[in-house]
């Protein structure tokens, strides 16, 4: 497994927006978003901080550093983050700092695009799957997004935009029925001028969505807003 870093904030996103967490986030994506804002995690082997864990005595440093960051806030989540983290969950290293972690009543959060199949959806307590539904729209199958909808406790989250945006979560929305359930449409942007601009697009749209029998909520980007990370 590739871990490109590790930091104590809030969650800034979805139902748990406010809650202190620990982001372990992991490097190496499936995809390439062209407005992805954390590119840096993209590359397999050129970070400078880059730490490769692949046995025991590495986990276990990990889990060491996971533990001081986390009481650096009193955090006892962990947001597993990438890149993309379903590539490396049959990773032992990871399913090892998982499960420790989960002995010690932490809750793993993951977020995740939905492209590679769920096959261990217990180590997860909690999904938030962004499904990037504009270059990639043909990229989402049946069968893997089955494999999603089987877990107890998730959310879909839709990066909007632009009316674009709003159009394709709408076919996506119809392509997989998933109108029962949660839905959250986030603005996107990286200053609060750009989130704001978004959140109008999601507001004039909101009727319109509405027409498809699509609920949502609006989802916070609190961490920009407060400027943390």
């Amino acid at each position: 497994m590739k871990i490109t870093e590790i930091y104590p904030t809030i969650q800034g996103e979805g139902p748990y927006v406010g809650r202190a967490i620990v982001v372990l986030r992991t490097g190496v994506c499936n995809l390439q978003c062209s407005w992805c804002d954390t590119k840096y995690s993209w590359q397999k082997d050129s970070l400078p901080n880059l730490k490769n864990v692949a046995n025991e005595n590495q986990a276990l440093s990990i889990i060491n550093e996971i533990e001081t960051t986390g009481m650096k806030n009193n955090a006892h989540t962990i947001l597993l983050t990438g890149g993309e983290p379903m590539i490396w969950q049959k990773d032992e290293s990871l399913q090892y700092i998982i499960n420790w972690f989960h002995t010690k009543g932490w809750q793993i959060h993951c977020e995740t695009n939905g492209t590679v199949p769920l096959t261990y959806g217990l180590l997860y307590d909690f999904l938030s799957i962004s499904p990037k539904v504009g270059e990639y729209f043909e990229s989402y199958k049946p069968e893997v997004m089955n494999t999603y909808l089987k877990h107890n406790h998730k959310v879909f989250k839709f990066v909007v935009g632009d009316y674009k945006d709003v159009a394709h979560l709408i076919s996506f929305v119809n392509k997989f029925k998933l109108f029962s359930q949660s839905i959250w449409l986030m603005p996107r942007g990286t200053t609060p001028s750009e989130l704001n601009e978004s959140i109008d697009h999601i507001e004039n749209a909101r009727s319109f969505i509405e027409n498809f029998d699509i609920t949502f909520h609006v989802s916070e980007r609190r961490h920009i807003l407060l400027n943390v990370r």
